[in-house]
């Protein structure tokens, strides 16, 4: 949030969120935990979840922290995951983050198929997603060609229309299109011919799609990944 300058929403808790997800395997909890002194919890069959293990440890203001890691990401193929991530570097060390538009259809799709995340913070952390996804795309209006922000546009399309897209909006109101604006590309054939279509076919399967259809398909969805 810092790195693209998005303020923080109104919280329920005091942090956005509570932990670090890594994806990962039990090796690497294994590894990371040794390295921070960490105590490390490794998932059960029981546990009814994606996570491998749960890694506690001291921060350096003193405060517990937490580190899930991984075995999928909700809604994403892990070799996207892995091929999309972006790499950044410190103090020598070198971390594959997230994508940002990948972070955000995994916000949308642990909404509709998480009902723990429908409480506390996963409804602003997928408000704030819909935030970085648009200051992202600002940034790639900067490089010389507007081909790479065309295509992420195309992907917030993608998205939003989409039944996690669809659940989402209809749910809490949460309207991925906002990721793009248009008024910022040069393009003409995009501004004034592709987007306007794509709001109205967005629109057009809005007004078709029953909150209720939705909110049962969310429900399989919880009681599939529950099983």
């Amino acid at each position: 949030m810092d790195y693209f300058d998005i303020p923080m929403p109104r919280l329920e808790s005091l942090y956005l969120t509570q932990d670090a997800d890594f994806l990962g395997t039990h090796r690497d909890a294994e590894l990371l935990a040794k390295e921070l002194g960490a105590e490390i919890r490794l998932a059960t069959m029981d546990d009814n979840t994606s996570n491998l293990a749960t890694l506690l440890y001291q921060g350096v203001e003193g405060k517990k922290l937490l580190i899930d890691i991984l075995s999928v990401v909700i809604g994403l193929d892990e070799s996207e995951v892995k091929k999309r991530a972006i790499m950044i570097e410190g103090r020598g060390q070198q971390l594959h983050i997230l994508h940002p538009l990948l972070c955000l259809k995994s916000r949308i799709e642990n909404l509709r198929t998480l009902p723990s995340k429908r409480n506390g913070n996963g409804i602003s952390q997928a408000q704030v997603a819909v935030e970085v996804a648009r200051k992202y795309i600002r940034a790639l209006l900067s490089q010389p060609t507007e081909r790479d922000a065309i295509n992420a546009a195309h992907q917030i399309k993608d998205m939003a229309w989409s039944r996690a897209g669809l659940f989402v909006f209809k749910e809490y109101g949460i309207d991925l299109l906002r990721a793009v604006e248009p008024e910022k590309f040069h393009s003409v054939p995009f501004r004034e011919k592709d987007w306007p279509n794509i709001l109205r076919w967005i629109t057009d399967r809005r007004n078709r799609s029953g909150r209720t259809a939705l909110r049962l398909e969310a429900m399989a969805l919880a009681k599939k990944h529950q099983g």
